[in-house]
């Protein structure tokens, strides 16, 4: 390969690698978690400890073919709605 084209794969090579970077790096910029902006709720920052809840498997049907139907479901501690 020649020094022209050489030179010439080379810009586009960079060319493509600063525009990836710059990419990148303004997305860095603008998440507000970074910033600690708009976050509602500041106990979720300053975790102590998680739990878990052991199920057995179990199905939520609308019909009431299932263990459950939605409306039984929401009722459960363990359904976040």
């Amino acid at each position: 390969m020649n020094e022209k084209k050489l030179a010439y794969h080379l810009k586009g090579v960079n060319a493509v690698f600063l525009i990836f970077f710059n990419a990148i790096y303004s997305n860095l910029e603008r998440n507000p978690i970074d910033k600690n902006e708009n976050v509602e709720n500041t106990d979720e920052l300053n975790l102590k400890n998680s739990g878990f809840w052991t199920l057995s498997p179990f199905v939520i049907d609308d019909t009431g073919g299932g263990d459950y139907t939605w409306t039984e479901a929401v009722a459960e501690e363990w359904c976040n709605v």
